[in-house]
């Protein structure tokens, strides 16, 4: 099952943990809480991941990434919120561990890219690929108005994946590996 870091309030200073106790705040946030407790209580076998800011190739371009490459490429300002965080990972990346995880493991697992970041900084490494960062402007989640209310740490600690011999996808290498074959080719 996956899951999100919006099970959490985001009011932590650091990444959230596997152990840390849910408190979402937010409709998305309760009903994957309510299915991460159903199948937890159940007597299945399962793995759930939480993850946070995927972002890839999909055909209706609704992730973060997508949406900034859109707003930029058609040379309009984009506002992103710079008090929210998440660890971004590529959706391929993301599909990989989660088929290895569910092939050797059970259990609740955080998978997510290495680096946490604000989403005005991710949105600004997207947009500078394209020379386009100037028009990527800073928003506190106040200015943004969003319809829900959204965590602001959104990072998720992956240290489990480590203790069991998984390296923690790159932010960095994910990108750009997203940005060249989408975009270069």
């Amino acid at each position: 099952y996956f899951s999100s870091s919006y099970v959490f309030d985001g009011k932590k200073e650091k990444p959230y943990t596997t152990q840390d106790e849910t408190c979402p705040i937010n409709r998305y946030g309760i009903q994957k809480q309510t299915i991460e407790k159903t199948i937890l209580t159940s007597d299945a076998q399962y793995v759930i991941v939480r993850t946070v800011g995927v972002y890839g190739t999909e055909r209706l371009k609704k992730n973060f990434a997508k949406q900034i490459i859109s707003t930029i490429f058609s040379e309009k300002q984009v506002f992103v919120p710079s008090d929210q965080t998440m660890n971004p990972i590529l959706s391929t990346e993301l599909a990989k561990l989660s088929i290895r995880l569910a092939d050797k493991y059970q259990g609740l697992f955080h998978v997510s890219g290495d680096e946490c970041v604000s989403k005005y900084d991710f949105a600004v490494r997207i947009a500078r690929y394209f020379n386009l960062d100037k028009l990527v402007v800073p928003a506190s989640s106040d200015e943004m108005k969003q319809r829900a209310i959204r965590p602001k740490m959104g990072c998720l600690d992956c240290s489990s994946l480590t203790k069991l011999g998984i390296e923690i996808p790159s932010l960095e290498k994910g990108m750009l590996r997203f940005l060249t074959q989408e975009y270069n080719g």
